[in-house]
């Protein structure tokens, strides 16, 4: 198995930069950029790219200092390092400010202790948090009280193993699943709509 050091390389920004700038005034031809930069730069076409050090990318939640920071940006010289937040907080944290502008909620959660019907879809509240999850206790709860539980996972995890319906989806394939649901419920709403007391059309 090829390691690490056989592809690994690094290249200063300014150092790279700076002869960027020498090919781009006329003072260097590709060809020496290129001889220069070829075993450390990703593709010498595009500097962009950064140095092959950049090949290394590390994508971390917790303790990001330590995995991000030192190991990966400063122990490899890796610009990619990608925080969870970015993905999930971010779009989750902004999502819920800008609908509710006057009260700034930053997290919403289901709220499960009055909950009848669940469905958990792309996490796993059993056991994906930081350390023992506050919501086992409460999801246990309200399963025992009759609130029914769908979950969508491609693994059967705590979550799945409780669930009324677990709907292993196909990874990967989740996008399709959810157009699909209306789309069926669609269909299905025109199937009955000389009884229908309430139509709504999505497009």
């Amino acid at each position: 198995t090829p390691g690490i050091a056989e592809w690994y390389a690094y290249a200063p920004k300014k150092q790279v930069e700076a002869d960027v700038a020498l090919v781009e005034s006329g003072e260097m031809t590709k060809d020496a950029f290129a001889a220069k930069w070829a075993d450390k730069l990703i593709d010498v076409e595009h500097p962009d790219l950064g140095p092959k050090s950049n090949l290394f990318c590390s994508a971390g939640g917790d303790r990001m200092f330590l995995i991000g920071d030192r190991l990966t940006q400063l122990g490899f010289g890796s610009v990619n390092n990608f925080n969870h937040g970015g993905v999930c907080g971010m779009t989750g944290v902004m999502a819920n400010v800008r609908t509710h502008p006057t009260t700034n909620h930053k997290r919403m959660y289901a709220d499960i202790d009055h909950c009848e019907c669940l469905i958990i879809w792309g996490t796993e509240p059993m056991t994906a948090n930081k350390g023992p999850s506050w919501l086992a206790p409460r999801l246990s709860v309200a399963r025992e009280r009759g609130m029914k539980l769908y979950v969508v996972d491609p693994r059967q995890g705590r979550s799945a193993s409780k669930a009324d319906v677990w709907l292993p989806v196909i990874p990967g394939k989740d996008a399709e699943l959810a157009f699909a649901h209306p789309t069926t419920n669609h269909k299905r709403m025109y199937a009955d709509i000389d009884h229908c007391e309430c139509l709504i059309i999505w497009g």
